[in-house]
């Protein structure tokens, strides 16, 4: 019985500092990717939803369902206690990296106006519909 006990506490420790870690750069990455959307919104609300939508709401979902339906992880295995702190963090940092790139590249322009959101999101070597 002891040792079960160890064997589920070393589960609830690895879930506990996965968490920690989720949450310390989801901050991070909330703060990068609302910055850089906050400056091509039209609206403070338009950028907190779309941050957060983005950055948070979707990705919690898909790391809730994933496991369990696609992959199939059984719910008391290290893979399952694992699989949600390590995608949530690799997401972290591709919002976070694409956002510090889009800060230090097109700070200016966007800061101006002059970058369209649409411009923003799919490239600015695609034409928008206004300009053509």
């Amino acid at each position: 019985i002891l040792s079960d006990l160890s064997h589920k506490q070393s589960h609830y420790e690895i879930s506990g500092l996965g968490s920690f870690a989720s949450f310390v750069f989801d901050l991070v990455a909330l703060t990068l990717f609302g910055m850089w959307r906050s400056l091509l919104a039209g609206k403070g609300s338009v950028a907190v939803l779309q941050t957060f939508g983005l950055v948070i709401v979707i990705p919690w979902i898909i790391t809730y369902i994933l496991p369990l339906t696609i992959i199939g992880l059984p719910g008391g295995s290290w893979a399952y206690y694992l699989f949600r702190p390590v995608v949530t963090v690799l997401k972290d940092f591709g919002f976070a990296a694409y956002a510090l790139w889009h800060l230090k590249h097109e700070f200016a322009a966007a800061a101006s106006g002059q970058l369209s959101a649409r411009k923003a999101w799919f490239g600015a070597s695609r034409q928008s519909s206004d300009t053509a």
